[in-house]
């Protein structure tokens, strides 16, 4: 059966609240727990979810086929453009030498994206970025095409970091990824070509007993932060995050010189969340999920301070989501611990004190 498909031609509300990671350490595809987003093997027929941007594509003989030889990028994208840390792979096959691959990290329109595959007709792989008819080329190396023959294309998403795979062979580890979000999409450059076994999934790394850390990030701890430069290095931060910083010269958090909340042992308090996700990936782990948080707290797994809010990797209603502990009376940040699981909370939290937890490792 052929069937024909149609052409189709956010900086977050930052809060001063406490956090919880979860350490990255044996961070794969193969390690990590995967919700699968889409899925789509072409048996008799392409989803209706495709959007064409350019090219004919037909959904042919269990492959995706593109078959016009006119357009530099003959390209069509599936997926929400809310999609962040992901693993996305699909067979590709060219029927002639020439540029195939994978496009990641699309808005609405594929007017700006992340491209990995096969680059300079086809004698290079290489990650590229678009954006706006300009496209710059990130990193490459040398790797000639084969006619007629499947390649197993794939990226593994997380942050600004994508890691990029031909036939299970890891090309590139690239750091430096700016958009944070978006669809994916199947590429090829002039050239007929076919694409079969579309997979894409949520992933994240598993919760495990020893994975998330029992207390939040101290002072002591986020002092090691800003002492290796990780207000100054654009790495550890998402573009958001780095525009705010830039803007309002922000160089640590915001109780960080009041005496009273400033202890080397007491969890650190005035974060927002980009300061909280920076530290993390600074410290080779990751915020948690709502989900994941709340499943450690009710195994017993994580101690709170009372009157800490803790940040989230979730959101709802463009809202990061917090968990944390209402109390009535006021009490200093780290002086009692609960093992409560507390209420969920969004953006910036009053009558509380503001602080942040991030995962550690178990045993330093």
């Amino acid at each position: 059966m052929v069937q024909k498909l149609k052409r189709i031609s956010s900086w977050i509300i930052p809060g001063f609240l406490s956090m919880t990671l979860i350490s990255l350490l044996g961070y794969s595809s193969n390690s990590a727990q995967e919700e699968l987003l889409f899925t789509d093997h072409f048996d008799t027929s392409a989803s209706t979810e495709w959007q064409i941007i350019d090219g004919t594509w037909e959904a042919k003989n269990g492959r995706f086929e593109q078959t016009s030889t006119e357009g530099t990028w003959l390209d069509a994208i599936v997926g929400q453009i809310g999609w962040l840390d992901y693993e996305f792979e699909a067979k590709g096959r060219a029927f002639k030498k020439g540029n195939i691959g994978l496009i990641f990290r699309s808005d609405q329109d594929r007017r700006k994206f992340y491209y990995f595959g096969f680059a300079t007709a086809g004698k290079e792989l290489a990650i590229i970025r678009y954006e706006n008819g300009n496209w710059e080329r990130k990193v490459q190396v040398s790797r000639e095409i084969q006619e007629n023959r499947d390649y197993l294309f794939k990226v593994v998403l997380k942050g600004n970091n994508v890691r990029a795979f031909l036939d299970d062979e890891e090309i590139f580890n690239y750091f430096g990824v700016d958009f944070r979000s978006g669809k994916v999409g199947l590429h090829t450059r002039k050239i007929p070509a076919s694409f079969d076994d579309v997979k894409v999934s949520k992933i994240y790394a598993p919760l495990v007993q020893s994975g998330i850390d029992t207390y939040e990030v101290t002072n002591a701890e986020f002092q090691k932060f800003i002492d290796a430069g990780g207000y100054e290095d654009p790495q550890y931060w998402i573009p958001e995050g780095w525009a705010m910083l830039q803007e309002s010269h922000r160089k640590r958090p915001t109780f960080w010189n009041q005496e009273a909340y400033n202890r080397p042992k007491d969890p650190v308090v005035g974060v927002t969340w980009y300061e909280a996700e920076a530290y993390c990936t600074w410290a080779g782990k990751r915020l948690p999920t709502e989900k994941e948080w709340a499943s450690a707290c009710e195994k017993g797994e994580i101690q709170k301070s009372v009157n800490i809010w803790e940040w989230s990797a979730s959101s709802e209603l463009g809202m990061r989501i917090l968990r944390g502990l209402d109390s009535e009376a006021p009490q200093r940040a780290g002086a009692h611990f609960s093992t409560q699981c507390g209420a969920r909370a969004y953006g910036i939290t009053s009558d509380n004190y503001w602080g942040f937890r991030c995962i550690r490792n178990q045993k330093e």
